[in-house]
């Protein structure tokens, strides 16, 4: 669940929690020409977020950090107490390689990607990256009824499923920090498969 915390953490958590019970709705006040809909960008969520953490003494810090050669956005949630949790967020990918433009628009997106899932917050009708990619060519269009998205746990267990060494693959799997998201529960359910 968490990337790093500090050994306590029941007064950062605590604090979390009555925080989240404060904030309000997210203006959604951008927006989005591809689906002609609006969405809050990252200053519409510090502007609503930031006051309440600050309320209940807490701080978020979003740092670009580098693992196994990719780089992802960690939210830190600080209290004043010390107790910090960290969770990792969105993995970074620009539109073009060498592009400071593009990694900018990569770390906001990735930025509010994660503070948005580290507070659960439901305030959003996006692009779905469809800016950060850059394509140029792109249309809108409705998902079908019939289309249905994987789970990143789901693609595990299907690539476990039909790997040729399974404990090797398992141990490879839970041990890659890109994976620290997933719960005991999940990796219990993984080492079944071996």
């Amino acid at each position: 669940m968490f990337i790093d915390k500090s050994e306590a953490t029941n007064e950062v958590l605590s604090a979390l929690v009555k925080a989240k019970s404060q904030i309000g709705s997210i203006t959604k006040g951008s927006a989005n020409p591809f689906f002609k809909s609006k969405y809050a960008d990252l200053s519409a969520i510090l502007n609503t977020v930031e006051p309440v953490l600050q309320e209940f003494n807490l701080a978020v810090i979003q740092p670009v950090v580098n693992i196994d050669s990719s780089s992802f956005i960690a939210t830190t949630f600080i209290h004043e107490s010390g107790q910090y949790v960290s969770i990792l967020g969105s993995e970074l990918v620009a539109a073009k390689q060498n592009d400071p433009q593009a990694m900018g628009s990569a770390i906001t997106y990735a930025r509010r990607y994660s503070i948005s899932s580290g507070l659960s917050l439901n305030s959003e009708n996006d692009d779905d990256g469809e800016r950060a990619m850059n394509r140029g060519n792109y249309s809108p269009s409705k998902p079908s009824s019939s289309s249905t998205s994987v789970s990143p746990f789901e693609k595990m267990k299907s690539y476990l499923k039909t790997a040729e060494n399974k404990p090797e693959t398992y141990e490879k799997i839970i041990n890659s920090p890109k994976n620290r998201w997933l719960t005991n529960g999940q990796k219990a359910e993984l080492k079944k498969m071996i």
